[in-house]
């Protein structure tokens, strides 16, 4: 067919030139997902505030070197069915006597996945003199973060540690 007819090798191109911008916005849909759910990737809470009271933060540190307290952090070797495994934590003062009566809390996760945090308030075990407990979901093997806050009266002891669990 001469003239201003439909031919079929236009149709054919048409829809080549369609299906690539189609393909093209399909990768980018994709391309947004997987960069906006990746769980590795993190944005620390309150960032900014944080920022702005460093000092606070390095006065909070340096008061908690001064109380001479020391943190140990044991973590189960594997995890149980559901994932959890057990962290105990033993605190101690700087005469090195267990600290019982401690109001202590832990934030902790794995380094490869630091947008998976979890938070727990410890107990303390009567069996374990220093010894408070948690259970965390811990699946992963690896390096994983602690911060722990105490508290014991107007004493206050911050304390960050890194640990590879196996």
């Amino acid at each position: 067919m001469k003239g201003g007819g439909w031919n079929r090798h236009a149709a054919l191109w048409g829809g080549v030139v369609a299906a690539l911008l189609g393909l093209q916005a399909a990768m980018c849909a994709v391309a947004v997902f997987l960069a906006t759910s990746d769980p590795s990737t993190a944005i620390e809470a309150d960032y900014h505030e944080r920022a702005l009271r460093w000092d606070e933060a390095m006065a909070a540190i340096r008061a908690s070197e001064a109380l001479g307290w020391t943190v140990a952090i044991e973590v189960d070797s594997a995890p149980d069915v559901l994932g959890f495994r057990t962290v105990r934590l033993s605190l101690t003062d700087s005469a090195g006597s267990p600290i019982r009566d401690a109001d202590v809390r832990m934030t902790c996760f794995h380094l490869a996945r630091a947008s998976n945090v979890h938070e727990a308030a410890l107990s303390p075990q009567p069996a374990v003199p220093e010894g408070y407990f948690a259970r965390a979901p811990m699946r992963k093997s690896g390096v994983w973060e602690f911060r722990i806050r105490a508290r014991r009266g107007d004493d206050e002891y911050v304390k960050v540690e890194r640990l590879e669990v196996p």
